[in-house]
């Protein structure tokens, strides 16, 4: 890391990638601290980063402590049937996200097979837009960026994947992608997850990039396991589609004792003119609603799963899997929906 007399590192872009199991979460850690090190100054505040942890998901940023790249930069998110193009963060925003990132030098983005090309787009914008980088000649405003991941696992929900080029923009195509314009790949390669079996640890490389061999599969095959029967109560269950985990969540749901409580989902807006608030039933397709079912059934010893981030700090994430335990219902906040007993 080359440094200045402000002690400011030359902006790099890096992308640190690996298989399963290489050590990416403790090597990312390492240079975390080693940058933090490095670049923070006496005096300076520490509420204010110099290195910000960021991750695609809020499941991921939880992993690292950290929060997620649209929390963190006002980035839009998409949603089925909107409009996806950046927006500028107004006045009051940029000023709070200028005043937080005021020491910001370098960004590391986990995650970053889940985080999309026009995403990425964004996240340049908007950096350019919080440090007033009016030339537009430095990607992400200077900011450095340090990418985590590996582009063989899942793309992009709703996104293209991050390095390929944007072709429904005639400036992105003419100017190139970001990604493929200013990151340089550094691989990972030496295996420590498994580094006691190896022949396994092979396996599992060539099932990543595809290249399975017929002993491959033979392997996978011995370890399928069709009856369930003798599977603990509380092994999680995949399926293909959601009707499949509505069959059988309602199955299981139906196995716990009563009361089973039912709430009504409800959909609120406030007008900014009148400020009056109205209330509506949304709609009953969870894909115009966020994944949000019209009605939802509980009952003690459910299991349950967010499906939004609520908070990050604390890890209450998309993605993490409780039990209910117990029904706290105020005498005067009735349910809002009706007690099967």
């Amino acid at each position: 890391m080359a440094e200045t007399d402000e002690r400011a590192p030359k902006p790099f872009y890096l992308f640190l990638s690996g298989g399963g199991g290489v050590g990416e979460t403790h090597t990312v850690n390492t240079i975390y601290d080693g940058l933090v090190c490095a670049l923070r100054k006496p005096g300076q505040d520490p509420d204010k980063p110099v290195v910000l942890m960021t991750a695609s998901t809020g499941k991921a940023a939880s992993n690292i402590n950290g929060t997620t790249l649209h929390s963190a930069f006002s980035l839009p998110i998409r949603e089925k049937g909107k409009s996806f193009a950046f927006k500028k963060p107004g006045a009051e925003k940029l000023n709070t996200l200028r005043c937080m990132y005021v020491n910001l030098k370098v960004i590391v983005a986990d995650e970053i097979s889940m985080f999309g090309g026009s995403s990425l787009e964004h996240l340049h914008l908007s950096l350019q837009e919080i440090f007033q980088d009016s030339s537009q000649n430095h990607p992400f405003a200077g900011i450095s960026v340090l990418a985590v991941g590996d582009l063989m696992q899942l793309n992009p929900v709703g996104d293209r994947a991050v390095f390929k080029e944007n072709h429904q923009n005639d400036y992105t195509a003419l100017a190139g992608s970001l990604w493929t314009n200013h990151f340089q790949l550094i691989e990972l390669r030496e295996i420590v997850r498994q580094k006691g079996d190896p022949v396994f640890a092979e396996e599992l490389s060539r099932i990543r990039t595809g290249n399975m061999t017929h002993e491959d599969i033979g392997v996978l095959n011995q370890l399928e396991n069709t009856d369930t029967s003798n599977f603990p109560i509380d092994t999680v269950h995949l399926y293909m589609t959601n009707q499949q985990v509505s069959v059988y969540n309602i199955e299981k749901l139906e196995t716990l004792p009563q009361p089973h409580i039912t709430i009504a989902s409800v959909d609120s807006k406030r007008d900014l003119h009148t400020n009056i608030q109205s209330i509506t039933i949304p709609p009953s397709s969870i894909y115009q609603t966020g994944g949000l079912p019209l009605q939802l059934t509980i009952a003690k010893g459910a299991r349950v799963m967010l499906t939004k981030n609520c908070d990050i700090a604390d890890h209450l994430v998309n993605g993490v899997i409780g039990t209910v335990v117990e029904f706290n219902i105020p005498a005067n906040s009735p349910v809002n929906g009706h007690i099967i007993s």
